[in-house]
């Protein structure tokens, strides 16, 4: 419980959050990424080019709460969860829903994860790192 509240606190933004202090690109790129690495955990945030949240990665010793990373669509990625079979040793778990793909992975002590909004990705993002 500790370490998900330790995580939780540094997440600065949620999904389709818009930040109004938004890091601009120098390089015109259609979004730009925050990293923020802090007791042993780092955050990823993907911003568009208007500051809007399209996507957030994680990787670290626990998965950060999923209320503070999927704001207004906890609710649709906890129904999608429910409905969602998963396999008992799969070390990927994999939620989809309408608007939120979550992706956990991983193992005890070294875990990493995605949620992203894949409609308002911008066209030129490859891959989530």
């Amino acid at each position: 419980m500790y370490i998900f509240i330790l995580l939780s606190a540094i997440v600065h933004a949620k999904l389709g959050d818009h930040k109004a202090q938004h890091i601009r690109n120098a390089s015109n790129a259609p979004y730009s990424m925050t990293e923020i690495v802090k007791n042993a955990h780092t955050i990823r945030e993907y911003t568009d080019a208007s500051g809007n949240v399209f996507a957030i990665t994680w990787s670290g010793v626990s998965h950060p709460d999923m209320a503070e990373i999927t704001s207004i669509y906890l609710n649709e990625v906890n129904t999608a969860d429910t409905q969602t079979e998963h396999r008992r040793s799969a070390a990927t778990r994999i939620t989809i829903s309408t608007n939120v793909i979550v992706e956990k992975f991983g193992h005890m002590g070294h875990v990493q994860g995605r949620a992203y909004l894949p409609n308002s990705m911008p066209v030129a993002i490859s891959e989530l790192q």
